[in-house]
């Protein structure tokens, strides 16, 4: 059976002290790994345990802390919407998010990347499979595949 992993760093590092306590716990509730570094804290994610979002029922009293909009499907938090909330929450211009996807057997449907551009207006994203489609498409070579 194939492991899929998830790597994934956000950019720029948060200032030491920025971030709140409850708001570090719900990063590392969704898979982030908070590290020290000179200045600051970098998140990253590094093979398992990423989250695409934390349901009501997991961290009830962390999510209880968010503002109620934030939140959706009956409570729970989608990942890319929290950064946002830092951004805006922090007045921060902007985060990325690079990300690789990787699997323990070659498959097709186990190796990519994406990244986000993370904005108080909009989160932005692209996968690499979506750019090669785009790019075969224009070249007229149709949908990219094995």
């Amino acid at each position: 059976m194939a492991s899929y992993y998830v790597h994934a760093v956000v950019s720029p590092p948060f200032p030491t002290g920025l971030l709140a306590d409850w708001e570090c716990e719900i990063l590392s509730a969704l898979g982030w790994e908070l590290t020290p570094i000179a200045g600051g804290i970098q998140l990253f994610v590094d093979g398992e345990g990423w989250r695409d979002e934390l349901e009501a029922t997991d961290a009830p009293d962390l999510l209880a802390k968010l503002p109620s909009d934030l939140l959706h499907n009956g409570g729970d938090l989608g990942n890319y919407a929290l950064l946002q909330h830092l951004v805006v929450r922090h007045g921060l211009p902007y985060l990325t998010v690079e990300m690789s996807f990787t699997c323990s057997k070659m498959a097709p449907d186990g190796f990519g990347g994406a990244a986000y551009l993370i904005t108080a207006d909009k989160i932005e994203s692209v996968s690499t499979g979506e750019w090669l489609a785009e790019k075969l498409a224009a070249a007229g070579h149709g949908e990219p595949g094995p």
